[in-house]
């Protein structure tokens, strides 16, 4: 019964203070806008650092004396480990023909050669967790070896492009998560301050509920919900003005944005909003909690 009437009494403080909410609902909406817009962005430079990944490979050059079974041992031996993504061979001539395409107009300079002096290779991609430096590099060493390997006369990857590639990968994980971390708080701070403005600005209220012997946890009950109605209107409102952001962006997409393009951008998923959703029901719990202690003091 004292649990309806205070639902009852909430939704009367809605409308009796409609725009005092209104206003907190805008003030609390901008904070998670920008909370928003920066997870947003954060998500689709991860989609592009991640296409960029996707260029890892290692580069195994065979003897020109492997051919026939021994190939196919090699190719067999390689397509068992668990950590390949894909392997794709490319024979002598294919090489050839693509360093023509590479040069272009000056591919002319090859026709004098009277053979083709580049090696036939296999091109070996990795599943995204193997994509660390440490097990490139081992891998790379154990495939090198002549003992294990006879039939492979070099394997490339691109040492020095590759740890330049995985140092800013760790820096914009670092940076991500420490920006983040300062919006969110700031987030944070933007929605106890304006929960708290809205009950100092009702403390005469909470007085005389005390007077008449209103109980805390009653007395509480009301606030607590404008609180989380306030924060998760917000949230909400928000991702409303997000997706229309993304929308547009995406219409929009032109020259400038290509590499966004390739990457494909996409807006936050699923997971991420509701996460969104349930931290501002969180802060405006422990918003209205803890600014409300004081004023229960009469």
């Amino acid at each position: 019964m004292k649990t309806a009437f205070a639902f009852r009494l909430f939704l009367s403080n809605l409308r009796a203070n409609r725009n005092l909410n209104l206003l907190s609902i805008g003030i609390i909406a901008f904070s998670f806008f920008i909370l928003g817009l920066f997870l947003l962005a954060a998500k689709n430079l991860e989609l592009v650092v991640e296409k960029w990944g996707e260029q890892i490979q290692l580069v195994v050059f065979l003897k020109d004396s492997v051919k026939g079974q021994e190939l196919r041992k090699i190719e067999s031996r390689l397509k068992a480990r668990p950590e390949l993504q894909t392997l794709k061979y490319v024979g002598q001539e294919q090489a050839l023909t693509r360093l023509k395409n590479m040069l272009g107009d000056k591919a002319q300079v090859l026709s004098g050669m009277e053979q083709n002096p580049l090696p036939a290779s296999f091109e070996i991609q990795l599943e995204k967790k193997y994509r660390n430096l440490q097990f490139i590099e081992n891998l790379a060493a154990e495939l090198n070896n002549p003992v294990k390997w006879p039939g492979i006369e070099q394997v490339f990857y691109g040492q020095n492009w590759l740890k330049n590639f995985l140092s800013l990968c760790r820096i914009f994980k670092l940076l991500t998560f420490a920006i983040g971390g300062l919006i969110f708080l700031a987030s944070a701070f933007i929605v106890y301050n304006t929960v708290k403005l809205t009950v100092y600005s009702r403390r005469e209220e909470i007085g005389i509920m005390k007077l008449v012997g209103a109980t805390d946890g009653f007395i509480r009950i009301p606030f607590l919900l404008e609180g989380i109605t306030q924060a998760v209107s917000a949230s909400l409102l928000s991702l409303f003005l997000l997706w229309a952001l993304w929308l547009i962006f995406h219409r929009t997409l032109q020259l400038p944005f290509q590499l966004f393009a390739m990457a494909g951008i996409s807006f936050l998923d699923t997971p991420q909003m509701l996460g969104m959703i349930a931290a501002a029901a969180i802060l405006g719990i422990l918003g209205s909690m803890v600014s409300f202690q004081e004023f229960l003091r009469v």
